[in-house]
Formats: C-alpha cells, sequence, structure tokens
C-alpha cells in the first residue's frame, strides 16, 4: 500500500517521524494517516468513493479501530461519509484531506534531499 512504501522511504532516510509529525500536527494518530492514505488508494482504482465494507476488506485494520479511524477522520473534515443505501456509506476525501496528503509526500520528498 502507498502508505507503507512512504513508511519504507522515510525510514530509510532517516526520518521516520516525519509522518508520524504531521499526523500529530493534524490532531490524528498514525493509524488515521494510513486508513487516510488507504482511502486514497482505493479512490484512485474504484472511482472517487470507498465504501466502508472496502476499507474493511482492505485488512488494513480491525473492524472496530477502522470505524474509529473514520470516524475521527470525518469529525476532523479530512473524509466525507454519505449514506448511500441502508447500512452502507460511501468515504470521499476532502480538499483537506487532499491537501493533508500532499503535505505528506511533499514533506517527504524535502527530507530526500536534504
Amino acid at each position: 500500500m502507498i502508505f507503507n512504501q512512504l513508511k519504507i522511504l522515510s525510514v530509510c532516510l532517516g526520518v521516520p517521524a516525519t509522518l508520524e509529525g504531521i499526523s500529530t500536527k493534524n490532531g490524528l494518530k498514525p493509524a488515521h494517516l494510513r486508513a487516510l492514505w488507504a482511502i486514497r488508494a482505493m479512490m484512485g482504482h474504484w472511482g472517487t468513493t470507498v465504501t466502508i465494507a472496502e476499507l474493511y476488506a482492505s485488512g488494513l485494520q480491525a473492524p472496530t479501530r477502522l470505524r474509529a479511524c473514520v470516524s475521527a477522520l470525518v469529525a476532523k473534515g479530512f473524509v466525507s461519509r454519505h449514506r448511500c443505501r441502508p447500512r452502507q456509506h460511501l468515504l470521499r476525501l476532502t480538499p483537506k484531506g487532499e491537501r493533508l496528503l500532499q503535505d505528506s509526500v511533499m514533506r517527504l520528498q524535502e527530507q530526500a534531499w536534504r
């Protein structure tokens, strides 16, 4: 997954705290940032939205923890959640969520050029 590749890159560059710092700076936990990256990666494959069931199927985290991550991301405004059918929600990154992901990539690139 993209987040794991960025994590490996950050460790190889000697800046393992970069992504954790980004998540903490934005009031998130590293698990929340991983969930945000997973949503973005799935949106790239399947279109503009992702169902929570698809996110569960990725095996990123246990369903209860993933539900808490999604709720935190929605509360902070990084993800929007819309009911599409009974017991099914669609997730979409907000512009704020896209900016956070772009910021994390830019920070890693800055570290790479130092």
